[in-house]
């Protein structure tokens, strides 16, 4: 009985029931054969091309399951990465939107009979974070990407460089603190710490604070004993000797240099000695006569330090920019060595979203190369596409047909095919000097 036309009522109603998904019982995975119902199903098992294709399985069956199930968790990995990435989700989710494409290929042809045990899988292997809840499964894809996982190392050594450098300079700080305690203990001066509240007696003037910039100068204050008259004058003297061991301490600990200063023992109105205007701090300080601040020798080096860190971090980019640049280099080199379009051949195409799946698995003709883009006219179409070799395959002829040979030492020859074997998936050719070599089927296709 004829086919019905085209634009028919028969063939649009059959297009309509085919789209969507259908019962997975009656789907033949080794055809790739969709039925509509238990009748065609039956029909299909006792055509001849399906019998042909279960003795081609039944010869290597652990391979060409093997073979779907890494296809399978290729395919379902991809679109976890691509759809959710590193968050976590439900794999039922998942799931249900990889089997929303209408050619996707069925877990009861994989070595895993329930999506729970596929899980399982990815766990055990490290594709994926796995744990169960009263929900269900979760997965959360782990990215191992190389970028990745360089940026994550860097960003990590950032953090840990950052660490180092306050740790060290906290012990600079210590270090400057044990130095300054033990000069102090030297000139005679004990300084101990006492937390006690704010004791303020009776009628005591508010505390003021009071900031001036300038040289360090001492200035005279009023002082205490006028009002008792001359019977304070020993208090005087006292108070005399404790500022000078104070001014000496402070000249030991600080390096003030007391230029025009009265001789030892006298004292000015008050009984301090007289400081004069022009005292100033040495290099030892930290500041410089001309009012620059002269680093110290901790900061000094904490600069060096930093200074060829940052050296080291631009060697090191520049040598990340150099191997990358290299990276790319032997990637277009390896793309030119691994091009194997030629005009003149026939090839399939492989790409199922083209044109909403029509093309996928259409032969067609090269009629032009650029690069590793070929211009493919489909055979029994009007239709030209142009397609990267990776959506393309190799086609096989019939035994004793003429075949070019893509690959290999005996690139661009033509030959004839004698054998065709299954098991290792490869063929046997015949050269044009009458010799006879064996190649994968990727190394060589049917001519137009």
């Amino acid at each position: 009985m004829p086919k019905h036309g085209f634009l028919t009522a028969k063939a649009i109603g059959n297009r309509i029931k085919s789209k969507g998904l259908q019962k997975l019982r009656w789907y033949c995975q080794p055809c790739q054969k969709q039925c509509r119902d238990e009748n065609g199903f039956k029909c299909h098992c006792m055509s001849e091309s399906h019998q042909r294709q279960l003795l081609l399985v039944g010869e290597n069956q652990t391979r060409i399951v093997e073979g779907y199930s890494d296809e399978f968790r290729n395919t379902f990995l991809k679109l976890l990465r691509r759809r959710y990435n590193t968050k976590r989700v439900m794999a039922t989710r998942v799931y249900n939107e990889y089997i929303q494409d209408k050619e996707h290929l069925h877990m009861n042809s994989t070595h895993w009979h329930t999506l729970t045990e596929f899980v399982k899988h990815l766990g055990r292997e490290g594709y994926c974070i796995v744990d169960e809840t009263v929900k269900g499964w979760f997965i959360t894809w782990i990215d191992r990407d190389p970028e990745t996982i360089a940026r994550q190392k860097r960003a990590e050594k950032m953090d840990a460089a950052k660490k180092d450098e306050e740790q060290r300079q906290a012990e600079a700080i210590r270090l400057q603190m044990e130095r300054d305690k033990a000069k102090a203990e030297a000139a005679g001066l004990t300084f101990e710490s006492e937390f006690t509240s704010l004791q303020k007696a009776e009628g005591d003037d508010p505390v003021t604070l009071k900031l001036a910039t300038g040289a360090l100068t001492a200035t005279t204050a009023p002082s205490a004993t006028t009002a008792a008259g001359t019977s304070g004058n020993s208090t005087t003297s006292t108070r005399g000797d404790d500022s000078a061991k104070y001014l000496s301490a402070i000249e030991a600990q600080f390096g003030i240099s007391r230029e025009g200063a009265v001789a030892d023992g006298e004292a000015g109105e008050d009984g301090l000695p007289a400081v004069s205007a022009s005292a100033s701090l040495s290099q030892s300080s930290g500041t410089a006569r001309d009012g620059k601040r002269k680093l110290s020798k901790v900061e000094q080096h904490m600069r060096d330090q930093l200074e060829a860190k940052k050296a080291k971090e631009l060697k090191e980019l520049e040598l990340a920019k150099a191997a990358k640049a290299k990276a790319k280099q032997d990637a277009a080199k390896q793309l030119a060595e691994a091009v194997w379009v030629t005009p003149g051949i026939v090839v399939k195409v492989m790409n199922k979203e083209l044109g909403d799946g029509r093309f996928y698995k259409r032969k067609g003709v090269i009629k032009s190369v650029e690069g590793a883009v070929a211009k493919v006219k489909i055979i029994d179409s009007k239709a030209s596409l142009k397609l990267d070799q990776r959506f393309l395959e190799t086609v096989i002829p019939r035994v004793g047909g003429d075949v070019l040979i893509l690959q290999g030492k005996h690139a661009g020859g033509i030959g004839q095919l004698l054998k065709i074997n299954t098991d290792t998936f490869d063929a046997d050719l015949e050269t044009e000097d009458k010799r006879t070599i064996r190649l994968p089927y990727e190394h060589f296709s049917k001519l137009a």
